[in-house]
């Protein structure tokens, strides 16, 4: 019988801990780790799910870099995954199974993710571009430009960015492309 976890309820902190990792795995509570590639870690996250009967825990640790920003964690409980977005990455972790289902390499430092509700895609913003991802974090398409300083949503439709070469550039959400 599979445990389980509210993927709504979670708990989140951070660890500064300068070069040396002071989370270590525990043989009481399952743990997965993001970041473990990283060499000079910064900060450490734990975002700790409950299961609904809260028996049970399970935890994701987060190395983040010295240019990472604070990982956004976002869940979606229709279907017990969650989005991580940390350093230059954003995870999908099927909570359920405790697994990381995938990791999505990004060509510059994660900002956010937004979830488009209405058009069942998820928009990951970073330093340099955007991408639209599904819910099962299959990729729809991407958009490069310069270093992204704003932006701002459009009726659910376009995305307006702002960028470090004094551009400004309208992007449709669900096709990708500039209009």
């Amino acid at each position: 019988m599979r445990t389980i976890f509210n993927v709504k309820s979670y708990g989140f902190k951070e660890v500064d801990i300068g070069n040396k990792s002071i989370i270590k795995k525990s043989k009481d509570i399952d743990q997965l780790c993001l970041g473990e590639e990283i060499e000079i870690i910064k900060t450490q996250y734990i975002v700790d799910f409950d299961s609904m009967n809260h028996n049970e825990n399970f935890e994701v640790i987060i190395n983040s870099a010295d240019y990472g920003l604070t990982p956004v964690i976002l869940p979606l409980s229709c279907k017990n995954l969650v989005y991580v977005g940390y350093n230059s990455c954003v995870a999908l972790i099927d909570v359920t199974e405790r697994k990381v289902e995938k990791v999505i390499t990004l060509g510059s430092t994660f900002y956010t993710i937004v979830h488009l509700v209405e058009n069942n895609i998820l928009l990951i913003i970073f330093e340099l571009g955007l991408a639209a991802i599904s819910e099962n974090g299959d990729m729809i398409w991407e958009f490069n430009t310069d270093v992204i300083e704003t932006y701002q949503l459009e009726e659910s439709k376009f995305i307006r960015l702002s960028c470090m070469d004094d551009s400004n550039i309208r992007i449709s959400l669900l096709e990708g492309k500039v209009k």
